[in-house]
């Protein structure tokens, strides 16, 4: 496989907004629920979040459409993996939590975030072949 042919900027991106639109997403189930119902919407939501981001990833390729769309959830887990790891070493911040680093929720949600955009690089291929 050629490096180039990976869109890796595009991927990075659209992987780091998508984990934004996420937590646009989930931060009113935590605000209105709390932990508990934050713990029931994330996975749904990292679903259907991720699908379209996916979409919007591969949609003007000729080529490796799903790829694309994998890459890109796996630059959001990536990005939420960095960002939860810095806010650890600000001052009085609690340390990594192990535990929850490899709870199922979380290892599923993550997951679904590979799976949401090979989704939407399916999608997008789908697009291309009825065009």
């Amino acid at each position: 496989m050629e490096l180039g042919s990976i869109r890796w900027l595009r991927v990075l991106l659209i992987g780091i907004a998508a984990e934004f639109a996420l937590m646009i997403v989930v931060a009113p189930l935590f605000l209105m629920g709390g932990q508990e119902a934050m713990n029931i919407g994330v996975s749904p939501a990292t679903l259907v979040v991720f699908v379209p981001f996916g979409l919007w990833t591969a949609r003007p390729l000729q080529s490796r459409f799903i790829l694309h769309g994998v890459l890109m959830g796996a630059a959001g887990v990536i990005f939420y993996n960095a960002m939860n790891f810095g806010a650890t070493l600000l001052p009085g911040a609690p340390p990594l939590d192990l535990v929850q680093l490899f709870s199922p929720l979380y290892l599923l949600s993550h997951a679904l975030k590979l799976v949401g955009g090979g989704i939407g690089g399916w999608l997008a291929s789908r697009r291309r072949q009825s065009a």
